[in-house]
């Protein structure tokens, strides 16, 4: 930055109604005290130079009627425009001056030498650009890659490699991190200044005009930038220094009388400084990637939109395996992902050819995004800003002079812009910045403000006493130490949203831009320079598995839990359906108000008895209500074998052989009281002499059950074996179950998501009838003894000796007989044993 330099004035064209284009004029002052006057210290500056807070500003519109050149200070038309001066800005910055949070270092005179003292204390010195390297990197994420042709990234700090899993996930604190103090600069507070729109137009950053556009004017497109009037403060002062106020200008497309369009400034161009007119003047740097983003993006819509629902419990993978997310977080979106990524690189990087501290001068125009939502429906439904806010009441400063009468600034009823900001990984500033791999992510709430109904459910408003933080019994149990920081909830309210966000249902994003100025398409346009990509198409579906059901495991007193050490016959299993949080809750649409129930759940814990002591903190275990999707209860039906006899269980790893799989039905809803409903599930034991098991189950004969034994109410369990019951909750059956659940996959109940985390239960009941246990049964074979000193053989048969002496089996022979003289028993006794087929021990 030119150490004369003061001002800047940055143009931003908006809308072209066909006759007539509107434009927004920011108006920024270098980092300086607007309230002090600045003192040059150039020999060419004779006149007063005011403080920005008392400066009165007219300007002009210079028009270029071609794009053949850069712009430059001989334009080919200028028009006056007419702008609203702001009632006080003064009023405004003094009241800032005297917020103490804000901690504003206060300059005590604008002179170059203060101006230079502060950049270096910043360190905003020239050596601060970043070798490419250490500037931006963004991982590319399929969504991205399969949104339009893909072939390969159009920078090596593009990467669709593990680079950035890898960094994440090896990221370490780093030693001597010194955190950042409150103070901040004057710099700072006008850049907050510039995120609420209506407060910078009232601080005189931001003023709005408009004027008529001649055939003439833009017939093959042009540019445009705003200039100081000549009774404008500042005039003389750049007419004797034109470094003092720098001008940016705005690429104009070609613009048809009659025919109506948006106008967008992705990226704003040097205003070049020529002697005479004659001259020719060329921008420091290449600005030919510049102009085709200029060119791509004048309309003021993301071009390549993409989303997804994290499928995994890893957010950093991208596919599903099984292992699925514990919590839903909404609808992940992302756009442009490259173009971000080389505005930011170019913003930080070391460029030779730059003139401003070594970078190139094309400030962006793109200053944050307005993200739109619609549910998929024929006809089209209308576009959502999920950006728009109101005031809930009329906003005000605080008066230093006089604090019972506040600056009154007004209602405000306008779109917040939503950022994307790089970050390095843990503070380390040795290393390069990354952009997150998706930008937003839509929980059916407003994107630019803390969800609501997350706040009243963890209760971020409510401050835990610092004298009860050592008291477990105080605690609230939501880890709350203190109320939100973030108190923009209190300033603004979100504007109406009637798409609700549900599983099941298919719904579109896109993505307009906006500038510095507040200004950039509304969410009634249409994109000009339409793509295939420029909005994304996306079914909400359910990941989230069920947890585990609620069980109230007590034998048949209700004195004894179950899964003792000592095993049981419990009479009878009751449960209740699994808890679902916040928002996948919300998510299913059963409920009619599923935020208070669960803020009314929430506050259990903050109850207390006559002694003090908290009850019924039920969220203690997990905060959420019933999980509506559930409908039934599996339950596999397992008798402990013989150990290290495996393959018949249910998993091949355990010494359990399957018995049955069933499953029991929770009572029919007719309102939202009986999700809580409980299943009782009675046990009964019955002895059985002959238990098949495996393939060959045969529970009509064993268990004198009947065909289907899902219709039964009871569990029939045999006596005098040890049971195991491995229980989970299943999710009901919808019209298209993949529209509404995640990845399923039939046949492996592990990948499908319908069925929930399982817990087992161990029983047991000593048999009450043994009686003719061993009786001879049709079917069923006799039960053999194996002798370990068998009779005396007298013969040998031709085939057995032929076995033990035969030449071709001696090995064979060798190891019968060696086994043989070991046991002390006849080899001929042992190898007929064998070959009948009896089982030797």
């Amino acid at each position: 930055m030119n150490d004369d330099q003061r001002f800047s004035i940055l143009t931003f064209p908006q809308f072209f109604d066909g006759e007539v284009l509107s434009l927004n004029i920011v108006f920024m002052p270098r980092d300086q005290n607007p309230l002090a006057d600045a003192i040059v210290g150039h020999p060419s500056i004779t006149d007063p130079v005011p403080a920005f807070a008392d400066a009165q500003l007219s300007f002009t519109a210079s028009i270029f009627d071609s794009l053949i050149d850069h712009p430059h200070n001989f334009p080919s038309v200028k028009t006056p425009l007419e702008v609203l001066a702001p009632a006080d800005p003064r009023a405004i910055f003094e009241a800032l001056a005297a917020v103490p949070e804000l901690e504003i270092a206060e300059l005590t005179e604008n002179s170059n030498l203060a101006l230079q003292q502060l950049a270096q204390n910043k360190k905003l010195k020239p050596s601060d650009a970043r070798v490419t390297e250490l500037t931006v990197k963004k991982y590319l994420p399929r969504s991205y890659r399969k949104a339009f042709h893909f072939t390969r990234p159009r920078h090596r700090n593009l990467v669709t490699d593990q680079s950035y899993h890898c960094a994440i996930k090896e990221a370490q604190f780093v030693p001597g991190f010194e955190r950042s103090t409150n103070a901040v600069s004057w710099g700072k507070v006008f850049a907050y200044l510039m995120r609420q729109p209506f407060l910078a137009e009232q601080a005189g950053l931001v003023y709005h005009s408009r004027f008529e556009v001649e055939a003439t004017h833009f017939p093959k497109g042009g540019w445009l930038y705003v200039d100081l009037a000549q009774d404008s403060d500042y005039h003389t002062a750049t007419t004797q220094l034109p470094a003092f106020v720098r001008r940016y200008a705005a690429r104009i497309p070609k613009l048809v009388p009659g025919e109506k369009r948006q106008v967008f400034a992705s990226v704003l161009f040097p205003v070049l400084h020529k002697a005479q007119e004659s001259d020719v003047a060329q921008p420091a740097g290449d600005y030919s990637e510049l102009y085709v983003e200029a060119g791509e993006y004048d309309d003021g819509f993301a071009k390549i939109v993409h989303s997804r629902q994290p499928q995994n419990r890893d957010r950093l993978v991208e596919t599903a395996d099984g292992n699925y997310p514990v919590k839903d977080t909404g609808v992940e979106t992302g756009w442009d992902d490259e173009e971000i990524t080389l505005r930011y690189i170019r913003q930080m990087e070391l460029n030779p050819q730059g003139d401003m501290d070594g970078r190139i001068d094309a400030p962006p125009g793109v200053f944050g995004y307005a993200i739109d939502v619609r549910e998929t429906a024929e006809p089209e439904k209308p576009w959502e800003s999920l950006n728009r806010v109101e005031s809930r009441q009329p906003l005000i400063l605080t008066n230093p002079d006089t604090p019972g009468d506040p600056i009154q600034l007004g209602e405000y009823d306008g779109e917040l812009p939503f950022q994307v900001y790089p970050m390095q990984v843990d503070g380390h500033k040795d290393k390069n910045y990354w952009l997150p791999m998706y930008f937003a992510n839509w929980n059916g709430h407003s994107m630019v403000l803390p969800d609501p109904d997350a706040a009243a459910i963890y209760q971020t408003t409510n401050a835990t006493l610092e004298e009860d933080l050592l008291d477990p019994l105080h605690d609230t149990g939501t880890g709350v130490t203190g109320p939100a920081a973030n108190q923009l909830n209190q300033l603004y309210r979100a504007a109406e949203i009637d798409t609700e966000l549900r599983y099941g249902n298919n719904y579109e994003f896109r993505v307009r831009m906006l500038d510095m100025s507040g200004g950039g398409p509304t969410v009634e346009r249409k994109p000009f320079n339409e793509t295939a990509s420029d909005t994304t198409s996306h079914r909400f579906k359910r990941f989230i598995s069920p947890n585990q059901p609620r069980i109230q495991q007590m034998d048949a007193d209700g004195s004894v839990l179950v899964n003792t050490d000592d095993l049981t016959a419990i009479a009878q299993l009751s449960f209740q359906r699994p808890k679902l949080g916040y928002p996948a809750v919300v998510f299913a649409g059963k409920y009619a108000d599923p935020v208070q129930r669960l803020i009314d759940q929430a506050n259990l814990a903050i109850q207390v008895d006559e002694n003090d002591h908290s009850v019924n903190a039920e969220h203690r275990v997990g905060l959420g209500i019933a999980d509506p999707d559930i409908d039934r209860l599996e339950i596999t039906v397992e008798i402990a074998s013989l150990k290290l006899d495996k393959l018949d269980s249910v998993s091949g790893k355990e010494d359990y052989v399957h018995l049955y799989t069933t499953t029991r039905a929770f009572p029919a809803i007719n309102g939202d009281d009986d999700y809580e409903a409980v299943l009782n599930v009675p046990i009964e034991y019955r002895d059985v002499k002959v238990l098949h098991t495996g393939d060959e189950v045969d529970l009509v004969n064993d268990l004198n059950l009947p065909d289907d034994i899902d219709d039964l109410t009871e569990l029939v369990l045999p006596t005098g074996r040890t049971a195991r019951l491995t229980i989970r909750a299943v999710c009901e059956d919808k019209d298209n179950n993949a529209h509404y659940y995640g990845v399923i996959d039939a046949g492996n109940k592990l990948l499908d998501n319908r069925f929930g985390e399982t817990f087992q239960v161990m029983v047991y009941a000593p048999s009450t009838d043994e009686t003719n246990l061993l009786v001879k049964k049709a079917g069923v074979p006799t039960v053999q003894g194996i002798f370990m000193q068998p009779d005396v053989v007298t013969a040998i048969d031709g085939k057995l000796k032929t076995l033990l002496l035969g030449k071709k089996n001696s090995k064979q022979r060798d190891n019968v007989q060696q086994l043989a003289d070991q046991l002390e028993v006849a080899a001929s006794k042992l190898t007929l044993s064998a070959e009948k087929g009896e089982r030797v021990v």
